[in-house]
């Protein structure tokens, strides 16, 4: 599997509507702008314990548009800048 691309395929956003009736997965954009994204509102707390998804995806690239979500949604204490005294 290489995770740098994804090909559209829509496995991830089907199954999380129409099967865990979720909805944290949805395409973004469309023609050669469409791309899968998750939306952090929800992702943030739907995914964290599911990411029965990740397994659908023929590319992988699922778990990385997860953790580039999960890493600007909610950014660690340790990458924030801290400020001058």
């Amino acid at each position: 599997k290489d995770a740098s691309f994804c090909i559209h395929c829509g496995l991830c956003v089907r199954y999380c509507a129409e099967v865990k009736k979720k909805y944290a997965v949805g395409f973004v954009d469309r023609g050669i702008k469409k791309e899968i994204s998750f939306i952090p509102e929800i992702s943030a707390r739907e995914c964290w314990d599911c990411k029965e998804c990740f397994e659908l995806c023929p590319t992988s690239y699922l778990q990385a548009a997860y953790v580039l979500t999960e890493a600007l949604a909610f950014p660690s204490p340790s990458s924030e800048a801290v400020p001058d005294k």
